[in-house]
């Protein structure tokens, strides 16, 4: 689904779907998380119920319902917390996250970086290592954040990957064209780039 067509009549100053991080950061006045992020994934994380988690559909209708709820400024947290509310499931959750991230203006790893990440796969393992801490340290801090944010969630889901059937390299599949905007790339370093960057997070 579209961007604008659910997020085009909502006020800028409270809405979560394209918005610049910066803005959102600025906005909470807390750079350790975005509370939507955090919200988020703790639902996820503690959910019983997440067998394709991530990869599942959770219904358009419902996804847009979300989406324009939290865009008016209803916090996750109150919504998941209405006894009431049986059609937000955490397929619903999981499909509205993977939208915030592709709604986001600039990709999670700018594209100015694409490039040098892929081309960091090419080298042995150490120099790997090197180059990808190296290429973390000058993203923004916003964007560094957030990644770090992604990587923990996504490690903390494949620790139950028996259960859900969705392990670290699954996840980054489903993963990678969000978070590079895959528009502007092929699915293979992408992947591999999320993945390794997952993989090997203590130490880059």
């Amino acid at each position: 689904f579209k961007q604008m067509s659910i997020v085009q009549n909502i006020s800028f100053e409270k809405r979560v779907f394209g918005v610049p991080l910066p803005v959102l950061f600025t906005r909470e006045k807390n750079y350790d998380t975005l509370s939507f992020l955090h919200q988020a994934f703790e639902y996820l994380e503690k959910s019983k119920q997440k067998v394709g988690i991530y990869r599942e559909s959770g219904g358009m209708s419902s996804i847009h319902k979300l989406i324009s709820q939290l865009d008016s400024g209803m916090p996750l947290d109150q919504l998941l917390n209405q006894s009431n509310n049986k059609e937000l499931t955490c397929w619903v959750v999981a499909d509205v996250v993977k939208f915030w991230f592709r709604c986001l203006p600039n990709s999670l790893i700018p594209e100015d970086f694409h490039d040098q990440f892929f081309n960091a796969l090419e080298l042995l393992e150490d120099e790997q290592i090197f180059r990808f801490k190296n290429l973390i340290d000058q993203l923004p801090i916003e964007n560094r954040v957030v990644l770090h944010q992604l990587c923990e969630h996504l490690l903390s889901l494949a620790k139950d990957s028996d259960s859900h059937k969705m392990d670290v390299h699954n996840l980054t599949l489903l993963f990678a064209p969000n978070i590079l905007h895959e528009s502007f790339t092929s699915a293979e370093p992408s992947s591999n780039t999320i993945w390794f960057i997952i993989s090997y997070r203590k130490k880059i």
